[in-house]
């Protein structure tokens, strides 16, 4: 890549505002933390008629968790947890939210401030837009996984005090594809950016033992912080997000998704401990991996026109007409074949294409029988 003349650096270390704004909380004794000592007379849940408490029936294994883990929805077996999924993500501090979407939501609005800009790829998952409109800063999106377009953006001097931020996924869900994780990161670097990596799709698949791309690759310590959700390949519910324990204490402050909502419940909790802990982990993925390849290798006998990573369980079948990919994509479901149809505004015309998604429990018979339908419809 041309290397470029560095932009004017006069920029806030970021570490150093979050210090400052956690240290002014702090001053003005208004800074929040989560207390784990539930002990006394409840006078503060929101649990109004006792149904949490209750400790027969079914309820007991799903009871919520009362209210806000600032009040009285925290306890010791959340936060530890939590300190269980930073040492499994290779992470200095974790905080659970209760969804990808409310992760990214609370990152993304609270971070970001008025003299900064955001730069995204122009294929991130909503709710890190829907966090970019929340925040004070300037957003501009590039080219998808454009190396050139991205450093062109990151030429673009913040405000006063001002950081840049750059949001990217590690495997994109609409196209199968991974992002140049590595080479993002060398860019971030040299333009003085901070990297928000979201691994929902990756999570879970990537890594000895899922950790994800970022731990895969051995970068996960360049970036500064990473958003892995637990609905995908982990096969539950909420999200983490890995970062410093600065970053952590600060989203507990100032992350509006975090603060006032109610707290996952004990169950969703122990499910997400029980996912990163599972003993037929490495036989699952690889059974994965398997279909994954039997799949492409049908596709390539047959000329059917992928655009996925060969690794990817995320497969898409290139159709090109809105229409065409519409029709297919009934067509297979009457069929008894459950693919989406991936049309514009989701892609831009011309990329339509029907998704795939490989599963370690889908048989060869079953992969078959969907490339001999599509072969006979298309």
């Amino acid at each position: 890549m041309k290397r470029t003349e560095q932009p004017v650096n006069h920029q806030m270390d970021l570490h150093t505002r979050i210090r400052s704004k956690l240290e002014q909380r702090k001053a003005n004794e208004t800074f929040r933390s989560l207390l784990c000592d539930q002990s006394g007379v409840d006078f503060w849940s929101n649990d109004y008629l006792g149904y949490a408490r209750t400790t027969s029936g079914a309820i007991a294994e799903t009871g919520g968790s009362t209210g806000s883990r600032l009040i009285s929805g925290n306890s010791d077996y959340t936060e530890q947890t939590e300190c269980g999924l930073a040492v499994f993500f290779k992470g200095e501090a974790a905080l659970l939210f209760n969804s990808g979407y409310d992760a990214n939501l609370g990152v993304l609005s609270c971070l970001p401030q008025k003299n900064d800009i955001v730069i995204y790829d122009e294929h991130i998952h909503a709710s890190m837009r829907d966090g970019i409109r929340l925040s004070f800063a300037k957003s501009y999106g590039f080219q998808h996984n454009s190396l050139t377009d991205l450093e062109k953006k990151l030429q673009i001097n913040p405000g006063e005090n001002g950081v840049r931020f750059v949001c990217i996924e590690s495997l994109y869900s609409m196209g199968g594809d991974m992002s140049p994780l590595v080479r993002i990161i060398e860019l971030c670097e040299q333009y003085n950016a901070y990297l928000l990596l979201d691994e929902a799709h990756s999570g879970g698949v990537y890594g000895e033992s899922g950790e994800g791309i970022a731990v895969a690759l051995e970068c996960e310590h360049r970036i500064f912080a990473r958003i892995v959700t637990f609905g995908k390949a982990f096969g539950c519910h909420g999200a983490v997000v890995i970062g410093s324990g600065e970053l952590r204490e600060y989203l507990v402050n100032y992350s509006r998704s975090f603060i006032y909502t109610t707290a996952l419940p004990q169950s969703a909790v122990t499910h997400i401990r029980r996912s990163i802990r599972r003993n037929d982990f490495h036989e699952s993925r690889k059974q994965l991996f398997r279909n994954i390849r039997y799949f492409r290798d049908l596709c390539e006998q047959q000329n059917i026109v992928t655009g996925s990573e060969v690794n990817s369980p995320i497969q898409m079948i290139r159709i090109g007409d809105a229409a065409a990919t519409r029709e297919l994509a009934d067509r297979l479901q009457t069929n008894g074949f459950l693919v989406k149809a991936i049309v514009a505004p989701t892609v831009k015309q011309g990329e339509e294409a029907i998704r795939v998604c490989i599963h370690a429990f889908n048989t060869e018979k079953e992969i078959k029988g969907l490339i001999s339908k599509i072969l006979i419809d298309c």
